[in-house]
C-alpha cells in the first residue's frame, strides 16, 4: 500500500527546497503521495517542472490563502 508523507518547505529558499523534494520523490515507492508545502509563489511552476524530471510524477498544485500545496504522487515507470 502506497503511503502519504508530507514535506515543508516554507521558508527554505532555493535551491535547497528543490534538492529536499528532489531526495524525497527519489525515495518515494511507486503509488505514494508527497505533500510539499511551500510559501514562495514566484518557485512553483520551477519546481514542478523540475522535481517530474526526477521520477515520473503525477502533479496538483493547492493555492491556500497562507501557503501552496503540491501534491506529487509517484507513477510507476514504464
Amino acid at each position: 500500500m502506497a503511503g502519504k508523507a508530507i514535506l515543508n518547505l516554507a521558508g527554505v529558499s532555493w535551491p535547497l527546497c528543490l534538492m529536499k523534494c528532489n531526495q524525497a520523490v527519489q525515495q518515494m515507492q511507486a503509488g505514494a503521495t508527497l505533500e510539499v508545502i511551500m510559501k514562495d509563489a514566484d518557485v512553483v511552476d520551477d519546481m514542478v517542472r523540475l522535481v517530474t524530471r526526477t521520477g515520473p510524477c503525477d502533479v496538483e498544485v493547492v493555492r491556500h490563502s497562507n501557503h501552496i500545496s503540491l501534491y506529487l504522487t509517484k507513477l510507476e515507470r514504464v
